[in-house]
């Protein structure tokens, strides 16, 4: 299966340009399409929480982790696609051939930790911005902080809940494009606001330039769990590379789209983060919005990023729902192993009164975990260094192990990877604790 299709990709790539492309070349994405949607499915929530961790971190020393952990995500992109296409499957179906059962089971579990953090930063990030936003513009006290909980709730329930309900996004595919623009909105009222915010006194402090520049703060290791957030997207990069046109699909113009993805997406990212960091220096918070004085175009744009996370909260949701039933034993369920179980519409879809159940299941705790949790940063830290780095770093090293044995640059994604994993993870846990 894999020679053949490895063949098959080789002879595309092979006849291009002696033949007109057929119908079925002429459909996918082409190579820029494919590299705006990819990068657009990386910025996520990490720019939010990007200038807390470039405040804890030091400003040259998280620029550097920025450059230097974009550059390894971008080989782990690379790593996982290779592998796939010499294994002819999935990340999920990638775990598997390596490891068997085992090597999927951990797949499995590294994407629905991942996307379930997901779910929390954006609940969080909605919690954060939208009832202050009502409070600014109208002024009632249903908006006021000490309601935030409640309205969070009731606001995930009326909004997000419906919208997971769904057995598929189909209804929600526009919604790259609300981000896009949302975020860019973000952006520019960022840039706006700089000059009636600007913490300029700082700048004429003996040393303080040096300390916001040079000075390695000693946030660097937990705040590295926020920049492995804001680059993971391994749980959407076979979906990218089959959305390829079939003559595109190898490994010559797949390097193409990530690294154009990966530049684009730490472009933009780094542009937010570095933008509330130099405005506010060491008060730089994962609440972006709150730094600022209260203004018209401030609560506007809180508004937007609040409903364009709404939007976007189905998406990692489907992913863990999808898990959870994959999870399931099936077959033990069916009479004789060989029919579909009773509770199954088809293999990832459950029945209705289950598919309620498991959708506000999940829902509610996601929700309630998300308007206790102190920060946001809180969030992206443990998930960047717990998952994230399963999903980008230490399982695509793995799995090239098992096949291709022994390589530099697998020993070194795992190498650093790990480290940040098992590091990062202990010190975000003692900072989770201490803001509780």
């Amino acid at each position: 299966m894999a020679t053949e299709e490895t063949s098959l990709l080789q002879g595309n790539n092979n006849d291009a340009g002696r033949r007109a492309p057929s119908n079925d070349e002429q459909q996918g994405s082409s190579i820029f399409a494919a590299a705006m949607n990819f990068a657009n499915s990386i910025v996520g929530a990490g720019c939010i929480g990007l200038g807390s961790a470039i405040a804890r971190s030091g400003g040259l020393a998280a620029i550097f982790a920025i450059i230097f952990l974009a550059i390894l995500t971008k080989f782990s992109f690379d790593l996982v696609i290779e592998l796939s296409i010499e294994t002819g499957g999935s990340y999920e179906q990638l775990g598997s051939y390596t490891y068997g059962t085992g090597g999927r089971i951990l797949v499995m579990i590294s994407k629905f930790l991942f996307a379930y953090g997901c779910m929390v930063a954006y609940i969080k990030i909605v919690k954060d911005n939208f009832p202050s936003a009502m409070l600014d513009m109208t002024g009632w006290a249903l908006w006021e902080p000490n309601h935030a909980n409640w309205v969070t709730i009731c606001l995930s329930a009326m909004v997000m809940l419906p919208l997971s309900l769904l057995r598929d996004m189909t209804p929600l595919e526009r919604v790259s494009i609300v981000k896009f623009a949302t975020l860019l909105a973000m952006l520019c009222t960022i840039f706006y606001l700089y000059p009636a915010n600007h913490i300029s006194s700082v700048d004429q402090q003996h040393g303080m330039w040096v300390d916001h520049w040079f000075v390695v703060q000693p946030g660097i290791v937990a705040g590295l769990g926020t920049l492995v957030f804001t680059f993971v997207a391994q749980h959407t990069v076979n979906l990218v590379f089959d959305s390829l046109r079939p003559n595109l699909q190898n490994m010559v113009h797949w390097k193409v789209v990530s690294t154009w993805s990966v530049i684009l997406a730490a472009t933009f990212s780094s542009a937010i983060g570095l933008a509330i960091y130099v405005t506010f220096w060491d008060r730089s918070s994962s609440n972006i919005f709150v730094l600022y004085a209260p203004s018209l175009p401030l609560s506007i744009t809180k508004l937007l990023l609040s409903c364009m996370i709404m939007l976007t909260y189905p998406m990692p949701f489907l992913s863990c729902r999808e898990l959870l039933i994959l999870s399931i034993p099936q077959q033990s369920a069916a009479a004789g192993g060989a029919e579909q179980p009773w509770w199954l519409l088809e293999p990832k879809q459950l029945i209705p009164p289950l598919h309620v159940l498991l959708t506000v299941c999940l829902w509610a705790s996601s929700a309630i975990l998300a308007v206790l949790v102190p920060s946001l940063a809180d969030v992206l830290d443990l998930t960047g260094c717990v998952a994230g780095t399963a999903i980008a770093f230490v399982l695509p090293a793995m799995f090239s192990f098992k096949l291709h044995g022994y390589n530099h640059l697998a020993a070194f994604i795992l190498l650093v990877g790990g480290t940040i994993g098992l590091v990062g993870t202990v010190q975000s846990l003692r900072k989770l604790i201490q803001d509780v």
